[in-house]
């Protein structure tokens, strides 16, 4: 239910509303991933990612991640090339 409330937030407010708490967000995104990474949680960062980018830009959400750790974008991918083709639901797929 977190990446609904996370996802309705991208989607209707504007960077500037709450983008001093994004670092904030994508840091316990990644603590969990660290610690509990289950297949569900993948596929719904990943969706919550894309729709990130296509609300706010690739360059945005690339200098949110290299703020907080340098290189963490490359690793990113390599999550997002893991499990892309994972992603089910026409709208994620879509996304």
């Amino acid at each position: 239910e977190g990446f609904h409330i996370l996802n309705c937030i991208v989607e209707n407010l504007q960077y500037d509303q709450f983008g001093q708490y994004v670092p904030n967000i994508f840091g316990i995104l990644f603590t969990r991933l660290s610690t509990k990474k289950t297949l569900k949680f993948v596929k719904c960062l990943i969706v919550f990612w894309s729709l990130f980018i296509v609300k706010f830009g690739v360059q945005q959400f690339s200098s949110v991640m290299e703020s907080m750790q340098k290189g963490i974008f490359n690793n990113v991918l390599a999550i997002w090339a893991e499990n892309i083709t994972k992603i089910s639901g026409t709208e994620a797929r879509k996304l």
